[in-house]
């Protein structure tokens, strides 16, 4: 069973962000990231993130050297 408790505040400040998703969130159109730590179904669900937080539309390429670069499109 649970307590109902009232007048309880709510603690203050933002859930941190990944620093990918910080990046990708302050990007301008033709800019880009490279990204070599990351797999590419990791970087998909940042670059979702991103544009969820954002509006901000992406493009990625794997590269032949195992990075992935991340360009802002729209």
């Amino acid at each position: 069973m649970y307590k109902i408790e009232k007048n309880v505040p709510m603690p203050k400040g933002a859930k941190q962000l990944h620093p990918i998703t910080a990046a990708l969130s302050s990007m301008e159109i033709g800019d880009s990231i490279l990204i070599t730590d990351k797999t590419p179904p990791q970087v998909v669900d940042y670059t979702r993130k991103a544009r969820h937080r954002t509006g901000f539309f992406f493009s990625y390429r794997q590269l032949t050297d195992g990075g992935i670069r991340v360009w802002r499109v729209k």
